[in-house]
């Protein structure tokens, strides 16, 4: 997940649940492996867009000559459609098929399979996609754009072909014939999880564990924080934050405490990586985020089970991570609110708080969704923000605060 606040978005796990239909567990599978792409060559590239929700990628998808917006998103195992759009494209359940659906924080529900008949891509023509409905409104404060995100493309549809992810273009670029990587490129081969999430291995200390390769998740590499205690740390590389940081599948945002680290010894794929910065959450998957794929003009390759990664950004770590203000803020309740606060930033001791509602920050008033888009957006070349906010009691409230490195 992450619009420039700190969230990971969409981090969805699906899994089969226990049997209580008529058809076999086998069938349910099988409906998520069943799509179909032509048989002849195609070579296509489409743009996409990184400003509906900020570092996620946002396509148009065509569906019984409409257009949509859906997320593209190879953390999710399924592809999925929103609720607000299934009745008008007359979408039916497969009778009796139902799996369980576990999300980032183990929340779970049961779902019925739907099959998508048609998706349209760029023109090409996507057939029986596997596909669940649900309710994606709760990501409608994330967006910013009047448009909302009607799905998203899950890699039980992406691994029908190959896909080329470029985000110095924002575009893709999705083909039907094998290329050979470049001797340049970084090999990286993954082991597929339900309806095909492409999951890498990931070295951090002496643990190693499986990584989703999520392009659905706008943030860092992510490790689960019941792995990181269990290693030793240098507390000098680690900093705190404390809010609204993770917005996932079937939960509410919740107010919680991540940390960030510099690591530099992490090896992905049996690769030694330069420095970088991890995210630790209380997340149950480890996974790989935009933020470090987008250094690289990424192949995903499910025949192979192979990612490439053609380095085009030399910088290691994202400064935008590491250089902060120690607040982030979001649109929520029709009011722009603290979204978190970094321990030991001049924020909070100033007495700025997780909830707190914001006003106006250098200036410009935070009157709707747009507003906080706009500032964030501006805040990347600024090294000083001026925040004008509502303190425990409603008192009216001016702040001056500087950009600082975490570490």
């Amino acid at each position: 997940m992450k619009a420039y606040i700190a969230i990971a978005l969409l981090f969805f796990f699906t899994k089969s649940g226990a049997q209580i239909s008529k058809l076999s567990k086998e069938d349910i599978i099988k409906a998520f492996y069943s799509t179909e792409t032509p048989s002849n060559k195609f070579d296509i590239r489409i743009p996409f867009r990184q400003d509906i929700i900020e570092g996620a990628i946002v396509i148009e998808c065509a569906i019984q000559g409409v257009v949509f917006h859906f997320i593209y998103d190879s953390g999710a195992s399924s592809t999925i459609i929103s609720n607000r759009i299934s009745d008008n494209i007359k979408l039916k359940a497969i009778n009796g098929a139902t799996i369980r659906i576990s999300d980032n924080k183990n929340n779970e529900q049961r779902e019925n399979v739907y099959l998508v008949e048609q998706i349209i891509i760029g023109g090409i023509s996507f057939k029986n996609i596997g596909c669940l409905v649900a309710d994606l409104s709760k990501f409608d404060s994330l967006t910013c754009s009047d448009l909302k995100i009607d799905g998203i493309i899950g890699a039980n549809l992406m691994r029908a072909c190959f896909w080329n992810i470029d985000f110095n273009k924002s575009e893709l670029r999705f083909y039907n014939r094998y290329e050979k990587p470049s001797k340049e490129a970084i090999v990286l081969s993954f082991k597929e999880g339900f309806g095909g999430v492409p999951k890498v291995s990931l070295k951090y200390k002496d643990t190693t564990i499986n990584a989703v390769f999520d392009l659905g998740n706008n943030g860092l590499i992510r490790i689960p924080k019941n792995i990181f205690k269990s290693i030793l740390y240098d507390p000098k590389q680690l900093a705190i934050c404390n809010g609204y940081l993770t917005q996932s599948f079937y939960g509410s945002v919740q107010n919680e405490e991540t940390y960030r680290i510099r690591e530099d010894s992490l090896v992905l794929g049996g690769i030694t990586l330069k420095p970088q910065l991890l995210d630790i959450a209380n997340d149950n998957q480890a996974s790989v985020g935009n933020s470090f794929i987008k250094k690289y003009l990424t192949t995903i390759d499910w025949v192979h089970h192979q990612i490439c990664l053609q380095p085009i950004n030399n910088s290691s770590i994202d400064i935008n991570y590491l250089s902060v203000f120690g607040i982030k803020f979001l649109w929520k309740n029709n009011k722009a609110i603290v979204a978190s606060v970094w321990n030991n930033s001049d924020a909070e001791k100033n007495g700025i708080k997780v909830g707190m509602t914001l006003l106006a920050i250098n200036n410009q008033k935070l009157n709707n969704a747009s507003d906080v888009c706009n500032v964030r957006s501006t805040l990347k070349n600024e090294t000083h923000m001026r925040v004008v906010y509502l303190d425990d009691k409603q008192n009216e409230t001016v702040v001056e605060l500087s950009k600082y490195s975490l570490f």
